[in-house]
């Protein structure tokens, strides 16, 4: 009988503390959409924009696609064939032919060294450009 009265009492212990758990202790309220809140545990949606504070709609899931596979493929296929663009070049009547040579390069590029000028990061060997001095940094 001592056995039961204090495996009753653990079970009983266990009850209380499930129920206590489940208690909002502070009484609070989730916000709705568009309500107020700073992270997203705020929000009733569980999704809080933190650029607006305001609670957004819930993410929702998709659990099945709306087209089949073969429907898919077959418009996949439909745009496929669609694309019939050309690209024609057209100058004025006292140019040549167009070249096919579109960049012609005589040298590496340069990168300039620690204490040099330069206005972007870039221009740099180490890629850094201080932005008030206009030098190459370290």
């Amino acid at each position: 009988s001592e056995k039961m009265s204090s495996i009753s009492t653990i079970i009983g212990l266990c009850l209380l503390f499930f129920m206590l758990s489940n208690v909002d202790a502070y009484g609070q309220k989730c916000s709705p959409v568009f309500g107020n809140c700073n992270m997203h545990t705020d929000c009733c949606s569980g999704k809080c924009l933190t650029y607006g504070s305001r609670c957004g709609y819930p993410a929702h899931r998709l659990k099945e696609t709306y087209l089949s596979a073969s429907e898919f493929q077959s418009i996949k296929k439909q745009r496929a064939h669609s694309n019939n663009d050309e690209v024609k070049v057209i100058g004025l009547p006292s140019e040549s032919e167009p070249s096919n040579v579109f960049f012609k390069i005589d040298s590496a590029a340069k990168c300039h060294n620690v204490g040099e000028p330069c206005s972007r990061g870039e221009e740099c060997c180490n890629l850094r450009c201080h932005s008030y001095m206009h030098r190459c940094v370290t």
